[in-house]
């Protein structure tokens, strides 16, 4: 009968335990690439998610998220409190910031929910460095993000890279608001993010555009000044495990930024040699154009690689090998071009590919259905 007693006691606090780590989360954005993948892997863990969006559910989302999850539409580049309801104004363990490209998106969030929020995890970018000075060829660190002295220099910048500036500028909101008082913060700095469900579909278009070659005018080519030029991705699934993480690191690691990504810097080429590989493509020939303003999708950036070693020595992050991510990568954009179920991102993705053969976009659909099967009809069929 004590052994008894015992174990239920020892249940009752393992559970307990359990129910004191169900986090309240506030997450604006949760239906595009990374915000999907963190959602389902939150959602996995038993935690408690309010999605604010506009109302848009991208790729299965709508099946696969929206049900799980309570839902507040609203568009925020208006204010916050012309769609807020009083269930809203609760406690939160965090806010994850998916859809934050604007300072003046973060100070509405703020004055809305200061001191309702336990912390503030901010997806940021690698284009902040676009606007920020740095004095080294190395891999660019967190350190570097420091906006030139001379308001001149820093206009041009803003100029050239404006989405760069206001993440940046979103940043300064949250690090000043810190300093009054606020609640931590959490900077995630990510470059270019490949996986499955991406809404910019670069590295879809890439894939079919290899797969379509023969059928098209414009042919792949790598611009002379990309050959060796090292960049920086991430997978999203190891954005989605951090994203996770972040709602229980220790309040030491937070106020602070920190850059993921893999640990393979691969070229432009490199990328598309790894695409030809798991497409089994290899004899598509790729050339060298002397044109840098020739049509590429990858990189981003300018500045080159990122260093994660900060996270991996602070965070333990270990990321997965490129070359994996790759596979299954290419794995689901195959997939995905038979699937109805994405019948939509198909479509944009097939509307891009008739760019490429503005004379002839007829070829497309002869090159869906020889190199996919698929009898899709073109705009003149219909």
């Amino acid at each position: 009968m004590g052994l008894l007693i015992s174990f239920l006691i020892l249940c009752s606090l393992v559970l307990g335990t359990n129910a004191n780590d169900v986090k309240k989360v506030l997450m604006f954005g949760g239906n595009g690439l990374i915000g999907a993948a963190s959602v389902n892997i939150m959602l996995e863990n038993g935690h408690d998610l309010t999605l604010v969006t506009r109302g848009n559910w991208y790729w299965d989302t709508d099946d696969n998220i929206k049900p799980r999850v309570k839902h507040l539409k609203c568009d925020r580049m208006k204010s916050l409190t012309d769609c807020w309801s009083a269930e809203q104004y609760d406690f939160y363990d965090a806010i994850v910031d998916f859809s934050g490209f604007d300072p003046y998106m973060i100070k509405d969030t703020l004055k809305l929910l200061q001191g309702r929020v336990g912390r503030y995890i901010y997806i940021s970018s690698d284009s902040v460095y676009e606007v920020c000075t740095k004095n080294h060829s190395r891999p660019t660190v967190e350190t570097d993000s420091v906006r030139p002295g001379d308001i001149k220099e820093q206009d041009v910048l803003n100029k050239k890279d404006d989405y760069g500036h206001r993440k940046y500028s979103g940043e300064e909101v949250l690090v000043e608001q810190r300093k009054q008082g606020g609640m931590p913060y959490f900077f995630i700095r990510l470059p270019d993010v490949i996986g499955s469900r991406d809404n910019t579909y670069r590295w879809w278009i890439y894939q079919a555009w290899l797969r379509l070659s023969p059928y098209l005018e414009t042919k792949i080519a790598i611009p002379k000044n990309l050959i060796d030029f090292p960049m920086s991705f991430v997978y999203v699934e190891d954005v989605a495990n951090i994203v996770l993480q972040s709602l229980n690191y220790d309040q030491d690691l937070l106020d602070e930024a920190y850059n993921f990504a893999f640990d393979e810097t691969p070229t432009l080429p490199e990328v598309l040699e790894i695409m030809k590989k798991y497409m089994e493509k290899l004899d598509i020939d790729i050339p060298v154009t002397d044109d840098e303003d020739v049509l590429h999708l990858f990189p981003s950036v300018t500045r080159g690689p990122i260093c994660c070693d900060k996270a991996k020595h602070k965070l333990g992050f270990k990321p997965t090998s490129f070359e994996q991510a790759a596979k299954e990568t290419v794995e689901f954009y195959e997939q995905a071009m038979l699937s109805n179920k994405f019948e939509r991102e198909r479509l944009s993705v097939i509307q891009t590919l008739e760019t490429f053969s503005p004379n002839n976009p007829g070829n497309v659909y002869i090159g869906l259905r020889k190199e996919y099967g698929l009898d899709i009809k073109s705009r003149e069929e219909l």
